[in-house]
């Protein structure tokens, strides 16, 4: 890590030589702009803008790594469907064998086709890391979806298996009627407003399991915005899990690699962009840098946050951040998209 710091507890294996794959550290102001935002949260969301992209998964390895190292997170969960994250769930406690399954690596992101090289690197992280604790605290991961199947969406309900946590399936069941009924009329995975209540239900429960220690989201950008209606970080301002921070994510407008519209964050992505190009008058203000590498920057919004954001005429330049600082507490900002890798 990029700090000097031992957390308590940590052993000198731990502090030791990285092995092959693990995630890459963070910058040391990324390190300490994310500890600001977890030291009183939570619920920590981190996003990523686009699926499939090779910088928004390093990026969430590294933050995961940093944030279960050195800030006490106890759960991870994403954007994938719940039933099929078991196996993923099973695989970091150390069940099955030491390489993860095809099951277990999709279930990290069930709506991939195939599984992906990232979520695998980051799986065998965090199923090492895991043996250097007691099993009571163990990081767990959940799937929060309802929908969320590849490749297509099966009629029945998953099967279970041996390695299956016997309380999660009333919870899986009980998302799947939700799903059969919300198809019957009419609804699909494209409602927003539907599979955010039913991911919020199930972080509701993740909480109720995990009363201690922080809880991780990985989204896309969309579903963690406050300003959206009826999305997962709408529900989550009513802060009634507890304090939520978020960190939203764009990519640099007209990047030819990605056919999803900017739509809302277009003139943030812009303005983002200038001000990576041109470099702050305040050295303090500058964007952190994620890892070092890949030219990802993260932008604190708290200075552009209502209670401190400047309302008079020259701050217009930065009406996209004073906009955004009312969803996220800082975003990313990742100027290169490359489409993520498959494994064969």
């Amino acid at each position: 890590m990029t700090t000097g710091r031992r957390r308590p507890g940590r052993t000198a294996e731990d502090t030791g030589p990285d092995p092959a794959g693990a995630p890459p550290p963070l910058d040391g102001r990324c390190a300490a702009l994310l500890g600001e935002l977890a030291a009183d949260a939570r619920v920590l969301g981190w996003s990523e803008g686009v699926h499939l992209r090779t910088e928004y998964l390093t990026a969430r390895n590294a933050v995961v790594r940093h944030l279960v190292e050195w800030h006490a997170v106890r759960a991870i969960a994403a954007e994938t469907n719940f039933a099929l994250s078991r196996p993923t769930d099973a695989y970091i406690r150390g069940l099955g064998p030491d390489e993860p399954t095809p099951a277990a690596v999709i279930g990290m992101w069930s709506w991939s086709r195939t599984p992906l090289p990232d979520n695998r690197a980051l799986l065998r992280w965090l199923r090492r890391h895991n043996t250097t604790l007691h099993p009571a605290r163990h990081v767990r991961f959940y799937g929060l979806e309802m929908y969320g199947t590849a490749p297509e969406e099966p009629g029945g309900a998953p099967r279970h298996t041996v390695l299956d946590d016997p309380v999660d399936r009333p919870h899986a069941a009980h998302l799947h009627r939700l799903r059969v009924e919300h198809r019957a009329s009419g609804g699909d995975h494209r409602d927003l407003a539907v599979r955010d209540a039913a991911q919020y239900l199930t972080l509701q429960e993740v909480a109720r399991r995990h009363p201690d220690g922080r809880i991780l989201l990985f989204e896309q950008v969309e579903h963690l915005d406050r300003r959206v209606t009826g999305s997962l970080g709408a529900h989550l301002a009513r802060q009634e899990l507890g304090r939520f921070r978020a960190v939203g994510a764009v990519w640099r407008d007209g990047d030819p690699t990605v056919r999803y519209p900017l739509g809302r964050y277009r003139d943030l992505s812009r303005r983002l962009h200038d001000l990576t190009k041109a470099g702050p008058a305040d050295a303090a203000d500058a964007p952190a840098p994620l890892t070092g590498s890949a030219g990802s920057v993260v932008f604190d919004l708290r200075p552009w946050q209502p209670t401190t954001a400047d309302k008079s005429p020259a701050a217009r330049p930065d009406a996209p951040l004073v906009d955004t600082a009312t969803a996220f507490d800082a975003v990313l900002y990742t100027p290169t998209l490359s489409p993520a890798g498959h494994i064969r």
